[in-house]
């Protein structure tokens, strides 16, 4: 067993991205990064970036360089990139582009995110190796790249698939496993053979299926009480994440079960095993990357659980040697080997990535210092208490008898004799039961007598009622493994896994106290939420509620009865194409849509319901045409279904893209929105559909350009009382644009005219929507001091809330405009 001459020390870390790293390579001394912000970054060697490449449209997830045949092939070192829009891509250097790479190929035939790429080892029947693909939709595909082409399709695995070229020619590819009830059954690894007559057909000579995880302390309680539920709980679901190829002993494997398994080359049986330790509730961290280090035989794994482990490798013994534990400020997707076959880079979940050699002095003291220095912060962040500044704004422990809990369970922080004090709201008791000093939420709080750095509200609407739920949630950890405890702890259902991580990361980047109450707005289409944007030059924020770092948007997924709604519709539409097409013509009749277009909005809705599946679904055009072929020739008064679709159509990761070739957008939702005959539906939904073009530069740019008529449309019902899903999409609307002027974005329209439209809604009587209003007058304030003249004065605002209960958030937004 090799030995590294010293440990493993830091020596360049490459910061540029603007999301989590996602995959590694190196091309010919080049690192290569793949990351969440679907950009592809080449680095030089003093740890710059020499070249960053754009022409992903989703997150970029595998990078895989160019074997030693493609690089005669293309007369170039090069790489393949795969990534959640689907495609796999080529790119190589031509003399043309100098020292740039330039895509030359694109692949195309997946219909999910791809996730894995490989190469397969040449034989005798094939006369150069295949580059294979593995994907979310289920399959693993081998691409000849001379011919552009797909040779071959391994179906039929349980959702996404990692794989590996044998040196045989064989083929491994793992799977992640399907859901059943609140369990992750069948993930397996198998192996592929060719049949002896063709390359290209493969079948299935052995599946294993022993990534079951580790067990618990012999001595658990559990195990001993409940004895005939050994099985269920002393496993945990095994999804496979990655498969390398260990030169000599055979390949090695690593699984959500936390362990990584070195295995035979001809038939995958396990020859060690080795698993990262497991957490304060039992469970193991996901190890999502795994790599060979072909030097000192050494495997190294990258979890969620913020290390990176060295392990040695022996064929004699049973379990593998952990040589070095490298402590991450963040939990780690991605590992790789470099080209030397001694160093390693890991991809990290705080957008940097980071690379480790043995070699004796090669490591560098600043950046060792740097990132224990960062592994310190981010261990305090988990153990230190909340500010003074932060316990001065709590309720006085004193007044907890005025205050009503509004759940049972509900964790509520209060001030006691100038120390943060959690309590637990007791539903029988109507009472507040003392749980203690609180010394280690920073800015989060309690949940079942642990701190966390944030607590973040979850609602889920349940046949019994609104069920309120808290997340608690640590700077650094894997969003996704968070969301799958928190749906493990109340048997929720695993379809909202996605749509929670989602919700963790945006809460966790761009923290800050909801703007008011539960943000329910009407109808289906009522919850709002944040879209993280750009980081700009601003200010510390004056206060937690202004100004907001992101723009708000209406995300809620309940459209399972448009298509029917749109159905009846479109059966009373008389089929009457008019030579004018113009729908103000007077003798108008809208067009119906035919059957294939009716199957193309239902396969549209079922996409957008599936928040889970958003990371590897796709979202075609011709779908987004039809809805927008609605938009366009359906009346007002019947045109709502298609813009509650494209309202979320702009939330999915593709819709951005799609709808930004949309030039009509804008314009055509004003003019359903002003329309005499439209109903409240229409308006409120045309307006959110202008909300949620915010959220992505693509469609926020003629949103911003379009200002001036947006402002124009909404001013006569400011001077209303419209509805209340009317009154919360407008003030949110308004809020989006105050906050695009604070961030110095180019808006065509006088801040003023904003100001004065915010001013006129103080009247409001609706609290959600006012909350709004007021938040974005004093973002305007903070924004454009010269302003003042225009906003509402504060005695007036102050006398506007005090028509509110004290325990509403609009008393803490006014208290913090008063310090302005």
């Amino acid at each position: 067993m090799a030995t590294p001459s010293s440990p493993y020390a830091i020596t360049r870390s490459l910061e540029g991205h603007g999301g989590a790293i996602r995959a590694i390579c190196d091309v010919n001394g080049t690192l290569v990064t793949g990351a969440m912000d679907a950009a592809v970054i080449c680095w030089d060697p003093s740890s710059a970036p020499l070249q960053s490449i754009f022409e992903h449209s989703h997150w970029v997830t595998a990078l895989v360089a160019l074997d030693t045949a493609h690089e005669s092939l293309f007369s170039s070192v090069g790489f393949a990139t795969g990534g959640m829009d689907t495609h796999v891509r080529v790119f190589t250097k031509e003399e043309a582009s100098g020292s740039e790479f330039v895509c030359v190929v694109v692949l195309q035939g997946h219909t999910s995110g791809v996730i894995s790429l490989g190469w397969t080892t040449p034989t005798a029947a094939t006369a150069s190796s295949l580059l294979l693909s593995g994907s979310w939709d289920g399959t693993c595909r081998g691409w000849d790249l001379q011919a552009q082409s797909c040779r071959f399709v391994l179906p039929n695995h349980e959702n996404g698939v990692c794989v590996l070229g044998l040196p045989d020619g064989r083929i491994a590819t793992g799977s992640t496993g399907r859901q059943q009830g609140n369990q992750v059954v069948d993930a397996c690894i198998r192996l592929w053979t060719a049949s002896s007559s063709s390359s290209s057909e493969f079948a299935v000579t052995k599946t294993l299926t022993d990534h079951q995880g580790p067990s618990p302390s012999p001595d658990s309680l559990l195990l001993d009480v409940f004895p005939s539920s050994r099985l269920s709980l002393s496993r945990y679901p095994g999804p496979v994440r990655q498969l390398v190829q260990v030169d000599g002993f055979g390949f090695a494997s690593c699984s959500n079960d936390g362990t990584i398994k070195l295995r035979a080359a001809d038939d995958g049986a396990v020859l060690m095993s080795a698993s990262h330790p497991l957490n304060h509730e039992g469970k193991p961290g996901f190890v999502l990357g795994l790599t060979y280090l072909a030097g000192p035989q050494h495997l190294v794994s990258a979890s969620e659980d913020c290390t990176a482990r060295v392990w040695a490798l022996g064929a004699s013994s049973s379990h593998g040697t952990c040589v070095q534990t490298i402590d991450h400020p963040s939990g780690l997707w991605c590992v790789a080997a470099l080209a030397n076959g001694t160093d390693f880079a890991t991809g990290a979940e705080d957008k940097s990535t980071r690379v480790f050699s043995s070699v004796a002095g090669a490591g560098d003291p600043s950046l060792a210092a740097a990132l224990a220095a960062q592994v310190a912060e981010a261990q305090i962040q988990k153990s230190r208490g909340p500010s003074a500044v932060e316990i001065e704004k709590l309720p006085a422990y004193e007044q907890r008898g005025s205050m009503v809990g509004k759940s049972d369970g509900m964790i509520q922080m209060f001030r006691r004799d100038n120390v943060a004090w959690a309590c637990q709201w007791n539903s029988p008791s109507a009472t507040w039961v003392d749980i203690g000093q609180v010394t280690g939420t920073g800015s989060g709080g309690v949940i079942d007598g642990q701190a966390y750095d944030m607590v973040i509200p979850v609602e889920l609407e349940t046949p019994s009622g609104l069920r309120k739920l808290e997340i608690g949630y640590n700077q650094g950890q894997n969003p996704f493994s968070v969301a799958q405890a928190f749906i493990d702890k109340h048997f929720l259902n695993p379809s909202y896994l996605k749509e929670i991580a989602d919700y963790i990361s945006d809460r966790s980047a761009n923290y800050q106290p909801p703007l008011l109450g539960d943000h329910s707005g009407g109808g289906a289409s009522a919850t709002s939420s944040v879209t993280s944007t750009p980081a700009t030059a601003t200010p510390p924020p004056a206060s937690a509620f202004f100004p907001p770092r992101a723009f708000a948007s209406f995300d809620s997924t309940k459209i399972a009865k448009l298509h029917a709604t749109v159905v009846q519709f479109n059966d009373a539409i008389e089929v009457r194409r008019l030579s004018s097409g113009c729908v103000n013509h007077p003798t108008f009749q809208p067009t119906a849509l035919t059957p294939v277009e009716l199957d193309h909005l239902a396969t549209l809705i079922q996409t957008l319901q599936q928040t889970s599946y958003y990371h590897s679904s796709s979202v075609s055009r011709v779908q987004v045409h039809t809805a927008l072929k609605l938009l366009d020739q359906w009346p007002p008064a019947k045109v709502f279904p298609a813009l509650d679709l494209i309202r979320l159509v702009l939330v999915h990761p593709m819709g951005a893209s799609l709808l930004a070739s949309a030039p009509s957008l804008v314009p055509t939702t004003l003019r359903l929105a002003l329309a005499p005959d439209a109903t409240d539906a229409t308006r409120f939904l045309a307006v959110r559909v202008l909300c949620n073009m915010f959220g992505h530069a693509a469609t926020r740019v003629p949103v911003l350009a379009a200002a001036e008529a947006i402002t124009s449309a909404v001013a006569p019902w400011v001077a209303t009382t419209p509805s209340k899903p009317l009154a919360i999409s407008v003030a949110t609307l308004l809020l989006n644009l105050a906050v695009a002027l604070h961030q110095g974005l180019v808006v065509a329209c006088a801040p003023s005219t904003v100001a004065s439209l915010l001013a006129a809604m103080v009247t409001w009587t609706d609290e959600d929507a006012l909350g709004r209003v007021l938040v974005a007058l004093a973002t305007l304030a903070t924004t454009t001091p010269a302003l003042g003249i225009e906003l509402p004065p504060l005695s007036s605002l102050q006398t506007r809330v005090a028509a509110f209960p004290s325990t509403s958030p609009l008393h803490a937004i006014v208290q913090d405009m008063a310090k302005l």
